[in-house]
């Protein structure tokens, strides 16, 4: 195991006339450095960028940041998953030489000094009989965290995909963060916005789906992309809540109640009448093919979703939703 640990206090950081915070340290193999951060008063973010080299001359290294602070001070970043006052970061397979940078929004409640502290561990990805490189899915354990809507995710939210009379308010939202094996083979870090009564039973089939080694392109809120669904889909998202209607309708979606979930959507398309709008989905209307991504009666991850008591919308009669997943069924 390679690692290396850095700390740096930050003089005044959340106030208005703040210095830019900097530091750097190195261990064997990897080395730490913060970068100039932002400036941003008390109660905004501070953008903190933390790099993190892998200095071996010939290993690739898969690299985990992880990230803390005090209980008043506030950390969030895109891809990584919160463990009580830590920010777990599975940053990913780094080659020899190469570095990667973190950007840490940090978010003080009150004025004064405090301190950040990055640690950063890695393991050696080894090549394997035919010398390529092992996938990072096989070195990265799986995490998920279940989150309350910060402050900072709630204000993306609102006026997009959640909006005054959503038949959910924000607080019965929240965030699940897992870890996600990518059609790269490497694992990834998502993010899924779902309600509250069903976030630790989603943190359990995703624990299921990246066991299976089912492949994910990408998971983010839908924020991301206006709040669109077709924007989603068409950039093969997988996604949950969404405060938005049945299309043609004036029905709440199961996505409006935070109790839905479409998984790689342009692999498994909604179909009516044999037909998708979206045109990288037609050829996966054959769904006797068995490209990666997509979804079968009784695989893996229908299985998982079925001990969580969930419904598939590709067992539906008539019009097939095959990437979507519901709690009702629906």
């Amino acid at each position: 195991m390679l690692a290396a640990t850095a700390a740096v206090a930050a003089g005044g950081v959340g106030l208005a006339d703040a210095s830019a915070v900097a530091g750097t340290a190195a261990g064997k193999g990897l080395s730490i450095d913060f970068l100039p951060a932002t400036r941003a008063p008390a109660g905004r973010a501070t953008v903190l960028p933390i790099r993190v080299t892998n200095n071996h001359s010939t290993r690739a290294v898969g690299v985990s940041l992880a990230v803390s602070a005090p209980s008043w001070v506030d950390l969030a970043a895109d891809g990584c998953q919160r463990q009580r006052r830590r920010l777990r970061c599975p940053v990913r397979d780094l080659a020899a030489g190469a570095a990667a940078t973190v950007r840490v929004n940090v978010t003080p409640s009150r004025r004064g000094v405090y301190r950040v502290v990055a640690e950063a561990s890695g393991q050696t990805i080894a090549d394997g009989p035919s010398g390529s490189r092992r996938s990072l899915a096989g070195v990265v354990s799986f995490h998920g965290t279940v989150s309350p809507i910060s402050p900072a995710l709630a204000s993306r939210m609102t006026g997009v995909s959640w909006k005054p009379g959503c038949p959910v308010a924000l607080a019965d939202l929240r965030a699940v963060r897992v870890t996600y094996r990518g059609f790269d083979g490497r694992a990834h870090a998502g993010t899924l916005i779902v309600h509250r009564s069903v976030a630790t039973a989603v943190v359990g089939v995703m624990r299921r789906i990246y066991a299976a080694g089912f492949p994910i392109r990408r998971m983010v809120p839908v924020d991301a992309y206006g709040g669109d669904d077709y924007r989603s889909i068409e950039a093969d998202n997988t996604s949950g809540f969404n405060c938005r209607p049945v299309a043609g309708t004036s029905r709440w979606s199961e996505h409006a109640y935070g109790r839905a979930i479409d998984l790689d959507p342009l692999e498994n398309p909604y179909v009516s009448g044999l037909a998708t709008s979206h045109q990288a989905s037609r050829r996966y209307l054959d769904r006797s093919l068995g490209a990666p991504g997509m979804l079968h009666a009784n695989d893996a991850v229908v299985r998982a979703f079925a001990a969580a008591g969930w419904g598939w919308g590709g067992t539906w009669s008539g019009t097939k939703d095959y990437q979507h997943f519901s709690a009702s069924g629906r």
